[in-house]
């Protein structure tokens, strides 16, 4: 998804199943990567999906990509919120892809602090669809492997579907997308325990409320998408193309 300058909003009722599936929160430690623990794999693995969850292949995780989006990452500055909103875009084309999922599936943003990412699965029979929202202060944090990892869970859900929690099937898809070990439950440990990173969070809000903050995609909100009253707010371009 792209920014856009002149959205147009539409607003229709959401159908079909409906579920938001809440990311857990965990500080990956260091340690040796393996094919369970956000390494490298070699091969595709088949997993059984529901009817939005696309082909039902994970391609391999490309090494090559993640270094070189890993090396970004840590070249933006610590309040860098708009490098690192088109590094997390760039990681979405290629995790998304890999996935097996179609161009359907959008990526968006919240200002969740108690759950940095969320999906959201709707649709009639034959078109279901979602969209993962990842929280903008997850953006802010040093450890790339956290961003990659929160997605990764949120790319596990997207797969099995909404009537899936963290089960056998989640657990499958999650270990097929190689997400890093301590984001591979429904619990996670020490994600606040990072005054430096929560003091950026507290610089971000100061930043925010004085107008000096980047401002990301209105259009890409997840409280602007999804309303809370039943609904999905549209996004379309000038040309028609949904954007959201």
């Amino acid at each position: 998804s792209s920014r856009v300058a002149a959205p147009h909003p539409a607003r229709l009722d959401s159908r079909g199943p409906t579920r938001a599936r809440r990311a857990c929160l965990a500080r990956p430690k260091a340690r040796a990567r393996s094919s369970d623990d956000g390494g490298a794999d070699v091969a595709d693995r088949v997993l059984d999906v529901w009817a939005g969850g696309g082909t039902g292949i994970v391609a391999p995780s490309d090494a090559s990509a993640l270094e070189r989006l890993e090396t970004r990452w840590r070249a933006c500055a610590a309040m860098d919120l708009e490098s690192r909103w088109v590094v997390t875009k760039d990681l979405w084309l290629v995790e998304r892809e890999r996935a097996g999922l179609s161009a359907d599936w959008k990526l968006g943003w919240s200002g969740a602090k108690t759950y940095v990412g969320i999906t959201y699965m709707w649709g009639e029979a034959g078109e279901e669809k979602g969209e993962i929202f990842l929280s903008k202060y997850l953006l802010l944090d040093p450890v790339f492997e956290n961003v990659l990892g929160c997605m990764r869970h949120e790319l596990a859900h997207a797969l099995v579907g909404p009537e899936e929690d963290h089960g056998p099937r989640w657990r499958s898809a999650a270990e097929a997308l190689c997400t890093p070990r301590n984001w591979s439950s429904d619990t996670a440990r020490n994600f606040y325990a990072r005054p430096n990173v929560v003091a950026l969070w507290t610089a971000l809000d100061v930043a925010s409320f004085a107008g000096r903050a980047f401002k990301l995609p209105p259009e890409l909100f997840e409280k602007t998408v999804w309303p809370g009253d039943g609904t999905r707010t549209v996004f379309t371009d000038e040309d028609g193309n949904v954007v959201m």
